[in-house]
């Protein structure tokens, strides 16, 4: 992952320099490479593990981190292009751009200067505004220590962790010091700043002429050509986009190194799948088996890698395939998340059809309904009448907040899992209201491609891509996304809602165009991924209760949450679904976990 930190003040000064060198100092992975180190007028930056490639154009410098691994890709015309443009009007277009970046442009005479990331945020942007100068670092953890003092946690970003599982974008951990969400481009001048969304994409309407598999099969193949490197391999977990990857890895490169994970557990081992796919592709495949020891091992480790807490149980694996490819001599690992998210392949998608099939009831029905459920609660405790009663509530959520039926924090009040003077600090609406915004936000002609927006963000770019970069950072090896290039997302969005569920069924357009390419219980496998057995192992390893055990008593006492329900969320993971419950142990284990890793 890019190093890039950077400090803009109001004039040029030796204060911006020591700023930039104190964060290079600090960052979280130090690597061999040496950290560059550029002053251009008032703007101090310091980088490490990418390319830098500048333009000018009179007072306007622009430059674009990129990625070490990667092909200089943008141009000098292109960035000139880009300098000549903000001169102007101080606009920076980031939009045709592709693959993970960092642009910072400045204008010295102006007294301004903007700061964008890639479409989907892979490179990782934070800001804080010291007096009236800008700090910014890739690296959350370098650009804290690189401050005067320490900023204060933030109750909001602890509660938006429990309610999504991590902090999205554009809260931070700490009070003061805020993130960029993906396509973001923040503007500052004369010591204020403010941000807005640069890339919106255009969602094909119903009837739209759409691009035939072949296309696809061309975009996917153009984008592992231009992202694969010496010395890379690709993570299969038997699913499609994973395989659809490898094997435009085999077909580019005429061999293709493969890694995937197993687990000794039902229902979570899909080593099988992926070893079916490396025949199909001949690749040269590796298997590890992840045990309950090996989280014991990592999971401190893990916790105090991340720059702020991070509840995806699923960094485990990722990180152990990671370390597994480097140890194999792999220094570049071939992602293939984004997929689902871009041709619909989660199962929430075609879940909500159901429910919207309520709203084509005639009001004074549903009216009807609705009254005999209120008049005679009693129906709730019949099977089939009780299974009404739950549709009726989920239905009548609405979209976006259907879509969190299963949350925590739609399940239990509350102010019945945090301590009163914490909850006193926080906003519960805020996490709702920053959903809905998403969702709102979105220029789609239907609910599909507006719950595809939604995912591009809180399920990409604030968690997928934050787990699986960090772990392979962490392992010591390099990742790339070749589902997130612009030829292949923009040609997703070209293809209506009725196509990509062609057939009524999750990805119809992506499975048939992949048809003739991969095997077919690929195709027919469902869902699932690399999942971690977490819950189901603690009830047996005698080793993850007593971590998790331990974990929970402290964060018990930290006056965040009330200790009466730490001790139900043990009695649930106990005596209820492991699976269900064991993730919300989970993330309360690494709340904790990342606390005492970081000094809290």
């Amino acid at each position: 992952m890019i190093f890039v930190c950077g400090s803009l003040g109001a004039k040029p000064c030796a204060a911006t320099r020591a700023s930039a060198e104190r964060m290079a100092t600090a960052r979280r992975v130090a690597r061999t490479r040496d950290v560059q180190l550029l002053q251009h007028g008032a703007i101090a930056v310091a980088s490490a593990a990418c390319q830098v490639e500048v333009a000018s154009a009179g007072s306007v410098s622009v430059l674009l981190f990129r990625p070490a691994w990667q092909a200089a890709r943008a141009g000098q015309t292109e960035l000139e292009a880009l300098a000549r443009g903000f001169a102007a009007d101080g606009a920076l277009d980031a939009t045709r751009l592709d693959g993970p970046f960092v642009l910072l442009a400045h204008d010295s005479a102006a007294r301004r200067a903007a700061l964008a990331n890639d479409r989907f945020g892979i490179c990782p942007v934070h800001v804080r505004d010291d007096r009236g100068t800008l700090n910014f670092a890739t690296d959350l953890s370098a650009l804290v220590a690189a401050g005067d003092t320490p900023p204060a946690l933030d109750a909001q970003a602890i509660y938006d962790y429990v309610f999504f599982h991590c902090i999205p974008a554009p809260r931070t951990i700490y009070r003061g010091v805020s993130k960029l969400g993906p396509a973001t481009c923040l503007n500052w001048q004369d010591g204020s700043f403010s941000s807005a969304t640069y890339w919106h994409p255009e969602f094909a309407p119903p009837g739209d002429s759409v691009p035939d598999g072949a296309d696809l099969l061309a975009a996917l193949e153009r984008a592992v050509d231009a992202q694969a490197a010496d010395a890379c391999g690709a993570f299969l977990s038997g699913g499609l986009d994973s395989s659809s990857v490898a094997g435009m890895l085999k077909r580019a490169r005429g061999e293709a190194a493969t890694f995937t994970i197993g687990f000794d557990a039902d229902g979570y081992d899909e080593s099988a799948f992926a070893r079916r796919v490396a025949e199909h592709f001949a690749t040269n495949h590796h298997e590890y088996y992840v045990t309950p020891g090996d989280v014991c091992d990592a999971l401190p480790l893990i916790a105090g890698h991340y720059g702020e807490p991070f509840g995806n149980s699923s960094v485990i694996p990722a990180y152990y395939c990671a370390r597994f490819a480097r140890d194999h001599g792999v220094g570049l690992m071939l992602a293939g998340d984004g997929g689902d998210e871009l041709f619909a392949g989660n199962t929430r998608y075609t879940d909500q059809n159901v429910f919207e099939t309520w709203f084509r009831v005639p009001a004074a029905l549903r009216a009807t309904l609705k009254a005999a459920y209120r008049a005679l609660p009693v129906l709730e405790g019949l099977p089939l009448a009780g299974k009404g009663a739950r549709y009726i509530q989920q239905a009548e959520m609405g979209l976006p907040d259907r879509l969190q039926s299963y949350n925590f924090l739609n399940r239990f009040d509350p102010a019945k899992v945090f301590a009163q003077d914490w909850l006193d600090q926080v906003d519960t609406n805020a996490p709702w209201a920053a959903w809905r915004e998403r969702y709102a936000a979105a220029d789609a002609p239907s609910a599909l491609q507006r719950m595809l927006y939604l995912d591009w963000k809180f399920t990409l770019a604030d968690n997928d891509l934050v787990k699986v970069s960090n772990m392979c950072e962490l392992a010591g090896v390099e990742v790339t996304y070749p589902m997130l290039a612009n030829g292949v997302v923009d040609l997703s969005c070209r293809l209506p809602a009725e196509t990509l569920l062609e057939g009524g069924e999750l990805r119809g357009f992506y499975k048939n165009s992949v048809r003739d390419f991969l095997p077919a219980a690929t195709i027919e496998k469902s869902k699932h991924g690399f999942g971690l057995p977490f819950g189901v192992w603690m009830q047996h390893d005698a080793g993850l209760r007593s971590m998790a055990a331990e974990a929970l008593d402290q964060v018990a006492t930290r006056g965040i949450l009330r200790a009466d329900f730490v001790r139900e969320a043990r009695r649930l993971h106990e005596q209820g679904t492991a699976g269900y419950y064991g993730e919300l142990v989970w993330i309360l284990v690494m709340l904790e976990m990342w606390l005492q890793a970081h000094g809290h």
